[in-house]
């Protein structure tokens, strides 16, 4: 499978060094991309592969470059009227470059009262692929996981300071933040008597009108 990328994509026919090619025809989902027939006419290019394409019809590479989302698919490849064995199945991915990639803990409220808490590798992945999850505690190394990472408070867990993640696809990748350690977290008061409530003592003052 081919990766296509923001940029062009090389397809070789993979053939012997000693044919010599009398035609040749790449095609795209059975659609034809590029043809060349000997003694035919000029080397031809179909829809909107001209202006983009590039075929040596002596070693028969075909470069394709501005690859988008619509050149998936399956190329095929015909020399002197033989289909050849070489079958190219192009799959556009996205660069995770301008994805924003944060650390998400669960449940919100997770502090150093829990006793276990839910880290989250979080980014929009739309069409970026297959994705790989690494994660790195402190100034740890990187290790390959899952997308969440569970974490348990106990005395190991609380010395790391910090919780990153990492993306990865088979063009690109991107790193989160770090996330300060949520056990090592003290709630915040929400009031002076430490309760979550705010007393307010209020005087009504009344005039008498004579």
């Amino acid at each position: 499978e081919m990766k296509i990328a923001a940029g062009f994509l090389l397809l070789a026919a993979g053939l012997n060094a000693v044919l010599r090619i009398t035609s040749i025809t790449w095609k795209l989902n059975g659609d034809i991309v590029a043809e060349w027939i000997e003694g035919a006419g000029d080397l031809e290019y179909f829809r909107d592969f001209r202006g983009r394409s590039n075929l040596d019809f002596n070693t028969g590479v075909l470069i394709i470059r501005s690859m988008s989302k619509t050149d998936e698919g399956v190329f095929t490849v015909e020399i002197n009227n033989k289909i050849q064995g070489l079958v190219y199945s192009a799959k556009g991915i996205k660069s995770l470059h301008d994805t924003q990639v944060e650390v998400v803990v669960r449940p919100l409220m997770c502090n150093h009262l829990s006793q276990a808490c839910n880290l989250s590798c979080f980014g929009n992945i739309t069409d970026a692929g297959p994705v790989q999850y690494f994660w790195k505690r402190g100034e740890g190394e990187w290790k390959e996981s899952q997308e969440d990472l569970d974490i348990t408070n106990n005395e190991e867990t609380q010395q790391i300071k910090t919780f990153s993640c990492n993306m990865k696809n088979p063009i690109s990748e991107k790193e989160s933040g770090p996330l300060d350690n949520p056990f090592n977290k003290q709630p915040q008061p929400l009031g002076p008597s430490g309760s979550g409530f705010m007393f307010v003592q209020c005087h009504e003052h009344v005039e008498s009108v004579l």
